[in-house]
């Protein structure tokens, strides 16, 4: 029997409507669904969501403190060196300029060990480069990650913590609980990504809700930072003194300001914080000499224990560790954080290579190729930090001997500078697409 003009108009009104409900449906079940979730909001975490738009990536950054909170670890009080090299990752975001804007360039590296000879001096313009790395406050590259993180497609849920993860068919499902630092209003949600990346710094909560252990070596030494003012200019030069307290790092800031990392046994480390300005500038000076002059003033100090802790494995199944998360370094050689970039631009290869090539993005075969591809680098910059940290942080007598031979030999000897040179610029192990200049795009006329 045909079917009257109302009875048509209501069935088709009926597919309609079961039309909208299956997309709202689809809507609601895909809207947690990602391809890579980002856990840490921080450096490492903004960095690689940024990195990670140009591909067209469903991305989610999952950070537990807010932007402007002071209780954020991942952009506090310290400041950093960028090497060459994690200058170009951040040229190759397009990065570098507003970076420069609110850097401090360095232009040469003073290496030296209180009442030796030995001495070893690297100098940008004998490297052809404009400036042998960049200082930065982290709560001013901070401003700069999160403005430019805004402008991407990333989704972002901050204050957020996981308090669950899981595997799931084909993805790892995160229970996350929103206004985590609001007891009366959090909620929780769920969602579920091809790929977990941890990036949460070093006591990561993902690493443990994945049942990864760690190595740890303590070095039974404190490091105290603080900002500086000194007498004369710094006229752009780091400095690293080595001296029997301890290694003392200037490193050189905007307006003649100097960032100071004392490393200090632990046994002392809280009689040099709880001393006044006068005593503890004092002491800092028969330390470090008189090569910047006198100290004027000195802000407020900070300290924390250094220990070289590293993951016994940075992958598990779709999951991957990246920064702070997989190693934590001592800083006697400012390589912690350029490491971790590195991290990312050669995520950022694999994942590139796999939406190329249609490879599922949390692949035990991917996650592989990321491991054997950073293994060289990760391996070469733990175990020199390592061995300087124990050699030129050691501030027993009977080491001054090999500490100094080592440094007159760097000073002196082409290869061994240039090695020396190569680290502090962070262009060692495999050059990824961002730090040799390339866009990190799917368009191939970039291969």
């Amino acid at each position: 029997m045909a079917l009257t003009s109302s009875q048509k108009m209501h069935q088709k009104l009926s597919q309609t409507l079961k039309l909208l409900c299956q997309k709202a449906t689809k809507l609601t079940t895909d809207e947690g669904v990602y391809d890579v979730a980002i856990v840490g909001g921080g450096m490492i975490g903004s960095s690689l969501a940024i990195a990670l738009s140009a591909l067209a990536l469903k991305v989610v950054v999952i950070e537990p403190y807010p932007q402007t909170s002071e209780l954020a670890p991942g952009f506090d009080a310290r400041a950093i060196a960028l090497s060459w090299g994690s200058m170009r990752i951040f040229k190759s975001l397009v990065l570098d300029k507003l970076i420069e804007e609110i850097a401090t360039p360095i232009s040469s590296i003073h290496v030296s060990d209180k009442g030796h000879l030995g001495i070893t001096r690297l100098k940008a313009k004998q490297l052809n480069v404009s400036a042998l790395g960049q200082v930065v406050e982290l709560a001013d590259m901070g401003k700069i990650l999160f403005k430019a993180l805004a402008k991407t497609n990333t989704k972002q849920y901050c204050p957020a913590k996981v308090v669950e993860m899981q595997l799931q068919d084909g993805y790892r499902g995160l229970s996350i609980e929103l206004d985590c630092l609001d007891s009366s209003t959090k909620s929780t949600l769920d969602l579920k990504a091809k790929l977990v990346v941890a990036a949460d710094g070093n006591q990561s909560a993902i690493r443990a809700m994945a049942g990864i252990e760690t190595t740890s070596k303590p070095y039974e030494q404190v490091a105290i930072i603080s900002t500086l003012e000194s007498q004369l200019a710094h006229n752009n030069v780091a400095f690293e003194r080595f001296t029997e307290s301890g290694p003392v790092a200037f490193l050189p800031l905007s307006s003649n300001r100097i960032s100071m990392v004392w490393m200090v046994d632990k046994t002392v480390s809280e009689a040099l914080l709880e001393v006044d300005e006068a005593e503890f500038i004092s002491q800092l000076q028969r330390q470090f000499g008189y090569r910047l002059g006198r100290i004027t003033r000195l802000g407020k100090r900070f300290s924390y224990p250094l220990n070289l802790v590293t993951a016994n494995s940075c992958t598990q199944s779709r999951l991957v560790l990246l920064g702070n998360a997989a190693q934590s370094l001592h800083p006697i050689a400012g390589q912690g954080f350029n490491l971790g970039i590195r991290d990312i631009a050669c995520l950022g290869d694999v994942l590139r290579k796999a939406l190329l090539e249609n490879i599922d993005l949390g692949s035990a075969e991917l996650l592989e190729e990321y491991v054997l591809s950073r293994s060289s680098d990760k391996s070469q910059v733990i175990n020199f930090t390592d061995a300087a940290a124990r050699l030129f942080a050691n501030p027993s007598k009977l080491l001054s001997v090999p500490r100094n031979t080592a440094l007159i030999m760097m000073n002196f000897i082409p290869e061994l500078r240039s090695h020396l040179a190569e680290a502090a610029m962070g262009i060692g192990g495999r050059q990824s697409r961002l730090v040799r200049g390339l866009p990190l795009t799917l368009n191939r006329r970039y291969n």
